[in-house]
């Protein structure tokens, strides 16, 4: 069997959810099918949740190997969050290291987070409620 995700397009954006483990090529499958959704926007703010994925264990070679995927997704949509959601701690520490590295190089902005909860507060919160954006006063 391959990989098996989800793929949810909504108002507020886009999540992708893995049900096995994650790998690059997995990966660049959903980044494939994500792209041609009907929902689907350069802008949309998306979660890739690989926390039911435990062995994804994504490192900073792969991070930096999905890069190009991602700025090509992303050309021409502005500067949409993206966040990444997992248990493993490799993937954490990669993807952490990889935005770290790549700040301010890629065609959006990258969190990496523990809870999906945490992710969506992130990643889906509006431009009133971002910090220092309060337009009062």
């Amino acid at each position: 069997m391959g990989e098996g995700f989800e793929i949810e397009v909504g108002e507020r954006g886009a999540v992708v959810r893995y049900r096995t483990p994650g790998t690059v090529q997995g990966i660049v499958r959903a980044a494939e099918a994500l792209a041609a959704h009907t929902g689907f926007r350069p802008s949309m703010p998306t979660i890739w949740d690989l926390s039911a994925a435990p062995d994804a264990n994504l490192g900073a070679d792969d991070m930096r190997r999905l890069a190009p995927l991602v700025a090509g997704m992303r050309k021409g949509g502005g500067r949409p969050r993206v966040a990444i959601v997992t248990s493993s701690d490799a993937t954490f520490a990669g993807a952490r290291m990889f935005t770290g590295l790549n700040e301010g190089r890629l065609y959006v902005d990258l969190g990496v987070f523990r809870t999906f909860e945490e992710a969506a507060d992130w990643a889906f919160e509006t431009p009133a409620e971002q910090p220092g954006s309060d337009d009062a006063g």
